[in-house]
């Protein structure tokens, strides 16, 4: 069993990548198993849109 450390777990992403991909059930599932923090900036506009924990 692999040993995971909550603090090294966060992701910064794009807003687009975010829709796409961390969207779908099995991956917000996965990453809730996981305690996946993620922080979902708009790189244009250089501002935070979702901070999730």
């Amino acid at each position: 069993m692999i040993e995971l450390h909550p603090e090294f777990l966060i992701k910064n992403i794009g807003e687009k990548i975010h829709e796409k991909f961390f969207e779908q059930v099995a991956i917000e599932l996965i990453l809730q198993k996981y305690q996946v923090s993620l922080l979902v900036v708009d790189i244009n506009k250089e501002e935070i849109i979702k901070w999730t924990s």
